[in-house]
């Protein structure tokens, strides 16, 4: 379950990088809080944070969930579960 946890932790960055956007802060702000080094990843996810809508990243986020727990349930393998969030 390796991918969806790395898919979780990228969410979390734009989630957060959208509240840190969302109270006026700028990108560099965004890259040092949630400690991003590198100036291409940074601007990626600033880029991600700005394109979906609070609403949007909450209906990513309950759809990562409910796939990682139907894989950890073993109602699906993972193979099946990542089909499933990226159709």
């Amino acid at each position: 379950s390796y991918i969806l946890a790395m898919i979780a932790r990228q969410l979390r960055h734009v989630v957060l990088a959208r509240e840190i956007l969302e109270r006026g802060f700028g990108e560099r702000e965004v890259g040092q809080r949630l400690q991003i080094a590198s100036q291409f990843v940074m601007k990626k996810t600033v880029h991600q944070a700005r394109m979906h809508s609070r609403r949007g990243l909450a209906k990513m986020y309950e759809e990562l969930l409910e796939a990682d727990l139907a894989v950890k349930l073993g109602r699906v393998d993972e193979d099946q579960a990542l089909q499933q969030l990226v159709r």
